[in-house]
């Protein structure tokens, strides 16, 4: 199972391992220097895999290390592969599944929180903000749920629209008023929920 990133974002710590031993394949390795260019991250969309930008991992417990990526190795959406073969310390080679998300998404989905908090999504529908915001889609799920970046011409309230496709991405399916408050996030929630 693919584990969860950030997209774009420094200081997201990630494990690899267990390192075991080349040639009986279950006694830990505990003592490997692991630098960043040992470790490989294969983004989506990618022809070659690339070094970790900077820093390597250190050992935690029984062959299984952590390492700290940074915003240049998390700056691409959907798959990434991160894996490490030490060409010495008789170790095998390590490889671990990501999903880096939009995040917005990201902190709805894993943190509880987030620049637009859309309470109810019918099932085969995403987030993906439209053009006028950032357009971002979401690994793993079917549809599109696009936020339109255009207003009504009642400043005084700011309110805009979420309007909610079909899979097609193009036929409307129903067109939601929403909430905001100038003063914090620009969107706080919608009207009534999809029927």
């Amino acid at each position: 199972m693919a584990l969860p990133l950030r997209f774009n974002t420094a200081s997201q710590e990630i494990w690899l391992g267990p390192f075991l031993d080349d040639t009986d394949g279950k006694t830990a390795k505990t003592a490997l220097t692991i630098a960043n260019t040992d470790i490989k991250i294969y983004k989506s969309g990618a022809t070659a895999a690339v070094n970790k930008n900077s820093g390597g991992a250190t050992h935690d417990t029984k062959g299984w290390y952590f390492a700290v990526l940074d915003a240049t190795d998390t700056n691409t959406l959907g798959q990434m592969e991160v894996f490490c073969f030490m060409s010495s310390g008789g170790a095998l080679p390590v490889r671990r599944e990501y999903t880096v998300y939009p995040q917005s998404m990201y902190d709805w989905l894993f943190m509880g929180s987030g620049a637009v908090a859309i309470a109810e999504i019918a099932d085969g529908i995403i987030l993906r903000p439209s053009s006028a915001w950032e357009t971002q889609a979401v690994p793993g799920m079917l549809g599109e749920l696009i936020i339109e970046g255009t207003h009504k011409a009642d400043t005084t309230t700011n309110a805009g629209y979420a309007t909610y496709f079909r899979s097609n991405g193009s036929t409307q399916h129903r067109k939601r008023a929403l909430t905001t408050d100038t003063a914090a996030a620009p969107i706080t929630g919608t009207a009534a929920g999809i029927p």
